[in-house]
This record gives C-alpha cells, structure tokens and sequence, in this order.
C-alpha cells in the first residue's frame, strides 16, 4: 500500500509537466503549422529567425504513412535522416541519381523508393559534395543520417549509415519534407 502512494502523486505530476509543456508550446517542431505556401520552417534560437523547405512539404497523412517504416515489396526503399543537436540552421539540398534535389532542414526526413540495385546519394554544401552509394534489394530499407555540426564560422556534413533501430527513432522525430514514392519507374 506504501508504494502505491507514492505512484498515484508522482503520474499526477508527470501529467501536469506534460499539459505544461504542450500547452507552452514546446510540443515537437514537425508538429508546427506549415506556412501558407506549405514549406515547413524550423525555428532557429528563441524563434525570431527559421530556416524552411524550399518548396512546400507532404501532408501530416504522408508523414505518419512514412513513419510506418513498412517496406515496398516491389521497391529499395532509402530515409534519409536529418536530426542532431548541433545542427540547427541551414538548408541541405539532397538527390538520389540524377533526380531534382530535395532541400533538408533540421529535424527532417526524406523518403525514396527506387529501383532496386546500386543509388548514389549526393549532398552539396558550401562548395563540397559527398556521395554515398547505397544497395539494396526489392523489400528492403536503407538508413541515412545527414550528420551535421554548425558553428559560428562553418558547418559541415556528411553522410552516415545508420542501422534501423536509431533510423526509426530519429525520424519519429523529425517531419517528412519529400517523399519520392514509385516515381519514375
């Protein structure tokens, strides 16, 4: 009985914490309203400045379909993740092959579906470019973290594979910004 008195207090407390920070506004920033032209901007410091998409992003139902994380039986499917503590202010244009890039922001996530076989992923960011090839089969999915660190006088990035664990959970936390789904093919 002793320890039940101490859990009934503490689940209050950890629910009025919670209606709190919602409430203040500190919910997830893919859960933010889109401007009117449907980019999506991620606020920088204490929100007098953001950075937002290029070009608007894919409904709040494309996002959740994306972060089913199901696999396209016909399909390579590759996410490429964009989400890390010191990386809070820059666009990263993203493309697959020859294909239009796709520009990131923090907290941000792409989804392909290609053919499957050999892809090169390619990044541009202040007069460098990096490439990442990646493989896969029919059914199969591919994690890419866009890994970047901003300072006050450069930023750099770069590709890295993830494994499936940190990819779901990175990109639970970021908001969809293109979704390339059995287009061309």
């Amino acid at each position: 009985m002793n320890g039940r008195r101490r859990v009934v207090p503490a689940l209050a407390i950890a629910i009025a914490i919670s209606m709190v920070l919602v409430m203040s506004g500190c919910a997830h920033r893919w859960e933010m309203p889109l401007r009117a032209d449907g980019a999506y901007c991620v606020p920088i410091g204490r929100g007098h400045h953001s950075t937002c998409t290029a070009n608007p992003v894919p409904s709040l139902e494309a996002d959740a379909a994306a972060k089913r994380f199901l696999p396209a039986p016909e399909a390579l499917t590759v996410y490429v993740v964009r989400k890390r503590r010191d990386d809070y202010r820059n666009q990263v244009p993203v493309r697959v092959d020859d294909g239009s890039p796709i520009v990131t922001v923090p907290e941000s996530f792409i989804r392909w579906q290609l053919r499957p076989g050999t892809h090169a992923l390619r990044m541009e960011w202040d007069g460098h470019v990096q490439t990442l090839r990646v493989d896969g089969r029919a059914g199969e999915i591919v994690w890419v973290r866009l890994d970047g660190s901003v300072g006050s006088d450069h930023s750099t990035y770069r590709f890295e594979r993830v494994g499936p664990e940190l990819g779901r959970a990175l990109a639970g936390q970021t908001r969809l910004v293109g979704d390339e789904v059995g287009s061309g093919w």
